[in-house]
C-alpha cells in the first residue's frame, strides 16, 4: 500500500497558495486556505510519496512546507487502539434489523 501524506503550506501572500494548490493539482479535501493569527495563510494538502519528494525539493522564500503526517504509518499505528472484542456479542438488547422505515 502506497503512503499519503499530510503537508501544511504557510505564506503570507494567499495568491501564491493559490498558485501551488491550483498549479500542483493539490488535493486539499473539503477545506481551503485559512488566516492563522498572526496573518499568515495556511493550507494542508494530501499528496503521495513522490508529489512530496517534488514539493520538498523546491526551494521557496515565499513558502513554508512542512510534512506533518505519514498518515498510512499513523493509520497502522491506531489501529492497535482499536478493541478486538465484539462488544455486541453478549448483550441482551434485541438485535436491530431493518431501514428503519415504519410499515
Amino acid at each position: 500500500m502506497e503512503s499519503a501524506y499530510s503537508m501544511k503550506f504557510s505564506s503570507k501572500d494567499k495568491k501564491q497558495l493559490l498558485k501551488i494548490i491550483f498549479g500542483e493539482h493539490l488535493d486539499i479535501s473539503c477545506s481551503g486556505i485559512v488566516q492563522s493569527a498572526d496573518g499568515t495563510f495556511q493550507v494542508v494538502a494530501y499528496v503521495n510519496e513522490e508529489k512530496k519528494k517534488q514539493l520538498l525539493s523546491r526551494k521557496s522564500t515565499s513558502i513554508d512546507v512542512i510534512v506533518l503526517e505519514d498518515m498510512l504509518k499513523t493509520g497502522i499505528e491506531r489501529q492497535k487502539e482499536v478493541s478486538q472484542r465484539n462488544r455486541f456479542k453478549d448483550t441482551k438488547r434485541p438485535i436491530i434489523k431493518g431501514l428503519g422505515i415504519k410499515e
